[in-house]
């Protein structure tokens, strides 16, 4: 069995995550938990990015990717010894 707590938010936010939990037929904990996913999401996708925007800033390193991706992206999809 889970256990729950109350938080303190403001009244126009308790009134946001209502009218959301009603329009999609939910419980207001799955709203604030779709919201801390979409959030999760955003930073994982967003550190994704941030590597690539480092990883492009040293060439070597970014040509080495790049002669990588490009062999996976060349390589057969079946085993033609076969």
């Amino acid at each position: 069995m889970s256990t729950t707590t109350t938080i303190k938010v403001p009244a126009v936010l308790r009134d946001r995550i209502s009218a959301r939990a009603a329009r999609d037929s939910i419980s207001q904990a799955a709203v604030v938990a779709d919201a801390l996913d979409a959030l999760d999401r955003r930073d994982f996708w967003r550190s994704i990015g941030d590597g690539y925007q480092r990883l492009a800033e040293n060439t070597d390193e970014y040509q080495e990717y790049l002669d990588e991706r490009d062999s996976w992206i060349d390589a057969p999809l079946t085993d033609s010894g076969r």
